[in-house]
């Protein structure tokens, strides 16, 4: 019981899981519902943080969302319609960013060819 209440992520309830079967094989114990509960109790609580704690459409910095995605895919599964939908997203707002930043790079690529230009002719 003190490992359970010490997760802080599915695959660890699930090592304590293993543990329980492995120790107590055949033998009932009020254990396995309690894994079973936290189990669900943290799938449920992601769940709902994966619908509620980010914005729609993603704003802000990358990493935080590329972090979140990696986590509910280790701990939800890849083929959870929620993650899957997170990881759609994602992948839309990485394309975002990555188009705005060609254009700005392509606008700096503009101004340094200007700028040389400038300098030449100043000679």
């Amino acid at each position: 019981r003190k490992e359970l209440v010490c997760c802080a992520s599915v695959r660890e309830i699930d090592a304590v899981q293993v543990k329980v079967e492995q120790q107590f094989g055949p033998v009932e114990t009020k254990l396995r519902e309690e894994v079973q509960v936290a189990r669900a109790r943290r799938t449920q609580f992601l769940e709902t943080e994966l619908e509620t704690r980010w914005s729609r459409p993603f704003a802000g910095p990358l990493p935080p969302h590329s972090l979140a995605a990696r986590r509910y895919e280790l701990e939800l599964g890849i083929h959870n319609p929620k993650v899957e939908e997170f990881l759609r997203e994602e992948q839309h707002y990485v394309s975002t960013l990555e188009a705005a930043f060609e254009v700005r790079l392509l606008e700096l690529q503009k101004q340094i060819r200007e700028l040389t230009l400038k300098r030449r002719d100043a000679r």
